[in-house]
């Protein structure tokens, strides 16, 4: 892909959305200043990292490069949620986005463009904060049944707990020990990724298995 045909991937999509989110915009707060080149600039800059970074996943795993393909897809994911919070106008993923824009002439517009819609941004906080707090009393019956399973999980037996967390740090310290130490070299296959799940799943297994017959039939 050259330069013109990226800028056209980047730049098409992000103009119709820009145009399309500022029009619901505009139609549900009238009352309210315009926001399509906030609104642009915010998918500008999540279209950007997806198709930059997206393809750097990919290389990765073309590759069997655990380590880019764990960076492209981190990246990609938080773009998605940066873009995700701008779209809702959170002010300071507004200003990420425009940060991750990486366009200077970008990034000086919005220095003015977004000081006069900052009252906007901090006013739709607090309706925003204060809905929340409304939400947490109605759902207050969910909290308690989720503190119920909590309670449920604090009440099994400790050799139990204990066995689930051993499986649990055996499972973080081989992927641990496999993504620092890169045992397979730089690049990593589907093979050496079978055989790594292998030793994690197998002896886990095994254990809790012995560990589950010893409580049945030895103690």
């Amino acid at each position: 892909m050259d330069q013109f045909e990226f800028v056209a991937a980047v730049g098409i999509p992000s103009l119709i959305l820009a145009l399309w989110r500022g029009r619901v915009w505009g139609e549900k707060n009238p009352d309210k200043l315009g926001f399509k080149w906030g609104f642009f600039v915010i998918f500008n800059a999540l279209i950007t990292n997806i198709l930059i970074f997206g393809s750097l996943a990919y290389t990765g795993i073309e590759d069997g490069s655990l380590g880019i393909f764990a960076l492209g897809t981190t990246v990609v994911l938080l773009s998605s949620v940066i873009g995700y919070l701008s779209v809702q106008r959170n002010r300071w993923a507004i200003l990420l986005s425009t940060i991750f824009s990486f366009n200077l002439a970008w990034i000086i517009i919005n220095i003015f463009y977004l000081k006069g819609r900052w009252p906007e941004f901090l006013s739709e906080a607090h309706s925003r904060a204060s809905s929340a707090e409304r939400e947490n009393h109605m759902h207050s019956a969910k909290d308690r049944r989720t503190a119920l399973n909590i309670e449920c999980i604090k009440r099994l037996p400790k050799d139990v707990r204990v066995a689930i967390f051993v499986v649990i740090c055996w499972s973080a310290c081989v992927l641990s020990y496999a993504f620092l130490a890169e045992p397979y070299g730089r690049y990593i296959t589907i093979d050496d990724f079978a055989y790594m799940l292998e030793i994690i799943f197998i002896p886990a297994m095994v254990g809790l298995g012995l560990f589950f017959i010893y409580r049945r039939f030895v103690r």
